[in-house]
């Protein structure tokens, strides 16, 4: 099986702490499947100096042996909360599109409720692939 999973919560090279969850769930699929991740990592305004480091992330890396996408998405903190969806679909759109066109996948799978399954079952529709939502804890509320 060939899957691709979405999250925003995955270990890259600035914070190779986060996410250890799905990274561990991923590399288990791994020995088996083929897996890709897109993991998106917030873009957000320079004076925002608490996310500055977020700006040395790869667009491109490997974690474990699985390849990963690093598309940006725009976020303000407190203010873009009912838009991140949104915001978080422009981000992934174009990834997921290139990805699924070039590597056939057969399932799309997100994790966190929102905005990650929000916009990956916009792009799972537009790419034609089945989506499967996992959902963690306090996402659920």
């Amino acid at each position: 099986m060939k899957l691709l999973i979405i999250t925003n919560l995955f270990p890259n090279s600035v914070q190779p702490q986060r996410g250890l969850f799905n990274a561990q769930q991923a590399a288990q699929l791994a020995a088996s499947h083929t897996v890709r991740v897109v993991a998106p990592v917030r873009w957000v305004p320079r004076w925002l100096a608490t996310w500055a480091p977020l700006a040395r992330v790869p667009v491109r890396e490997e974690i474990d042996g699985i390849a990963v996408e690093h598309p940006r998405y725009l976020t303000v903190p407190l203010v873009s909360r009912p838009l991140n969806a949104l915001f978080f679909y422009w981000g992934i759109r174009g990834t997921v599109r290139a990805l699924a066109q070039r590597e056939r996948f057969d399932h799309m799978m997100a994790t966190w409720a929102y905005p990650d399954v929000v916009a990956a079952s916009w792009v799972a529709r537009e790419c034609g692939l089945p989506l499967v939502a996992k959902l963690h804890g306090s996402d659920v509320h």
